[in-house]
């Protein structure tokens, strides 16, 4: 599996984790999407070890990380 391919699954999974979080509280269906959601925080992680590892310019690396986590 290409890490494209890891990065649409973990997108799917934080939104179906939100939608449950939002829009289904009071159904029983509620820890299902939870479940699902909980899988993008490890491919995440992944990606982004992943991404510090096979970088040629670590310092860019972390001024990209840094602006997407103020950004976000």
């Amino acid at each position: 599996m290409t890490n494209y391919q890891l990065k649409w699954i973990a997108m799917i999974s934080m939104v179906i984790d939100h939608t449950g979080y939002f829009f289904f509280q009071a159904s029983p269906y509620y820890e299902l999407f939870r479940i699902i959601g909980r899988i993008s925080f490890p491919l995440y992680c992944y990606l982004l070890v992943e991404g510090f590892f096979h970088t040629s310019n670590l310092k860019k690396y972390w001024i990209r990380m840094g602006i997407l986590a103020i950004s976000s």
